[in-house]
């Protein structure tokens, strides 16, 4: 009995020894899969980082500035060089990151590694801001102002108001606000006597600055204080560059802008008496004092189709709170592209025409003032949806 137990535990031995290293091999390979699924979970982090920080400003700052931001957040999740290869994808980034892992216990037996890796994309869909006529402010009370027999017309898109006191919309008299959908509003609005907004408004929420990354042009702000130029008569060509001392159009005078941006301050662009203004592919920025446009004056102005500020016809300093004015019944017909006056006040006293669409921190109409909006649709109008597609 004796020499049969020692004979059973010798072949439990045996095979505890036969089955030694597939027990460890097993665990090992536990171990290495643990080891690998880690890393995996590491640079797919690393791809989705790096693909989320490009695609933020892919559609703004374009492919090199996207490219820098993937790569410096995929490095601060320890991978750089080689190890991160970006490509593009229509209007998306697409990072891939690898890492050549070491086993731990198959390199034992091995001598090797093996490549894990991820990928992640980021892509942006650009759509139609759906307002033709937006009004910032967030607490005016009359944020957006028609007295009188005043007319706001928008004939593409609608009007919205961002301010959340009870009377942001403020109609009074024979005031009209006709839009092709229903205009809409955060607070609330009054209107009186025969005041009447068609069709019905809807409330809505807050609509963020579809401007707000909008670049302050960089030749605007290296420039010289200079006295304000002014034309009384006759005709002038300008080429772009610095006008801070303002310009000044009056007595029926012609005046035709290059191409370019113009950079104007102090007292703004002031525009009478019959006057008229051409332009293709302009872009104002106004750094100081606001636009005045009155008695007839005739208007042929149109933005750049490309480039930082295509579609952006004005663009008035986010600090720059000086009052514009339309009166006089100035013909806007000839205007095309952004009015963009995110701090300041567009007043109408009279009768105009546009094809534009208004970015403003309030709107006041009065004294008969008839503003037909007739929309527009295009580049530099745009809201940039961005998203992590991979």
């Amino acid at each position: 009995m004796k020499t049969r137990l020692i004979s059973e535990k010798g072949q439990y031995l045996a095979q505890f020894v036969i089955l030694l290293p597939l027990l460890i091999g097993f665990m090992g390979l536990v171990v290495d899969v643990g080891n690998a699924y880690a890393r995996q979970r590491r640079v797919q982090n690393a791809a989705d980082a790096a693909a989320t920080a490009g695609g933020m400003v892919l559609y703004n700052q374009g492919t090199a500035v996207a490219e820098n931001a993937a790569r410096y957040y995929a490095n601060l999740h320890g991978y750089s060089g080689g190890a991160v290869q970006v490509s593009w994808p229509t209007q998306c980034i697409r990072v891939q990151v690898t890492e050549n892992v070491t086993p731990i216990f198959a390199s034992i037996v091995w001598n090797g590694t093996f490549p894990v890796q991820a990928a992640a994309q980021a892509c942006y869909r650009t759509s139609g801001v759906g307002a033709s006529v937006i009004v910032l402010n967030r607490h005016d009370c009359k944020a957006l102002n028609i007295s009188g027999s005043g007319l706001l017309q928008v004939r593409l898109g609608n009007v919205h108001v961002n301010s959340d006191c009870a009377t942001a919309i403020d109609m009074s008299g024979s005031a009209d606000l006709i839009t092709q959908t229903p205009t809409t509003y955060v607070g609330g609005y009054k209107l009186s006597g025969g005041a009447a907004i068609s069709p019905a408004p809807v409330r809505g929420s807050v609509l963020p600055d579809p401007l707000a990354s909008l670049p302050v042009p960089a030749a605007c702000n290296s420039c010289p204080s200079s006295k304000e130029w002014s034309i009384s008569k006759g005709s002038a060509t300008l080429s772009p560059g610095c006008f801070m001392g303002g310009i000044k159009v009056s007595g029926g005078s012609s005046v035709t802008f290059q191409p370019g941006v113009y950079c104007i301050g102090d007292k703004g662009l002031d525009v009478s008496g019959s006057s008229s203004l051409t332009g293709s592919g302009v872009t104002f920025y106004l750094a100081d004092g606001g636009f005045k446009f009155s008695g007839g004056t005739d208007y042929a102005l149109t933005p750049p189709s490309s480039g930082d500020y295509a579609g952006i016809l004005f663009f008035q300093a986010r600090n720059n709170s000086s009052k514009n004015d339309i009166s006089g019944g100035t013909d806007f017909s000839g205007i095309n592209g952004v009015i963009y006056l995110p701090a300041a006040e567009l007043k109408a006293t009279g009768g105009s025409t546009m094809r534009a669409a208004l970015v403003v921190d309030t709107l006041d109409m009065s004294g008969g003032a008839n503003l037909d909006v007739l929309g527009y649709q295009g580049a530099g109008w745009t809201s940039v949806t961005d998203v992590l597609a991979e």
